[in-house]
């Protein structure tokens, strides 16, 4: 289907010539650089009506370029610059918010994993080489305190089994 063009046309188009020209490249690949002549033939009226829509164009980006398009702009840009400065606190107390979320999510998994972990049947070494030994050591005492009697003495076989085994100083 095609569109409807309500803008002027020119009157015939006519292809002069089309020149080829080949490059291998030091990749091997190759361009191909394609060069085409189109002569455009307009009516009168046509051209004129294409000439006169350039300037209505130009016409239209000088006004939107003008200065009472720039004031708009700059009461604009002072609006978001007054959204960002009522936003920035915000995202500021989010983001300590956040991480202090992060951090005890983060110690309570750890609480939870070395719970499991002392209380399982079968020591796993790997689990203490690569999960808690390389913990942060204010997490790992944070964490170690918020044990009860009964886990804290499993605590400490397990690390007297790691210091027998050479994993732990």
């Amino acid at each position: 289907m095609e569109q409807p063009n309500n803008g002027p046309q020119p009157k015939s188009t006519e292809q002069k010539k089309l020149e080829h020209k080949y490059k291998v490249l030091e990749t091997g690949d190759v361009e191909v650089t394609q060069e085409q002549v189109l002569v455009f033939t307009w009516a009168q009226r046509d051209f004129l009506s294409l000439y006169r829509g350039n300037e209505k164009a130009l016409e239209e980006t000088r006004v939107v370029m003008g200065e009472e398009h720039k004031k708009k702009m700059q009461k604009q840009e002072e609006k978001i610059l007054s959204q960002i400065e009522i936003m920035k606190p915000v995202i500021e107390e989010s983001e300590r918010l956040g991480k202090i979320n992060y951090e005890k999510m983060i110690i309570a998994g750890m609480t939870k994993q070395l719970k499991d972990a002392i209380a399982a049947k079968e020591f796993n070494d790997q689990w203490w080489i690569q999960i808690w030994m390389p913990g942060k050591a204010d997490r790992k005492k944070i964490i170690i305190e918020s044990l009860n009697s009964e886990e804290s003495k499993l605590y400490a076989k397990a690390v007297a089994k790691m210091k027998q085994k050479g994993i732990m100083k």
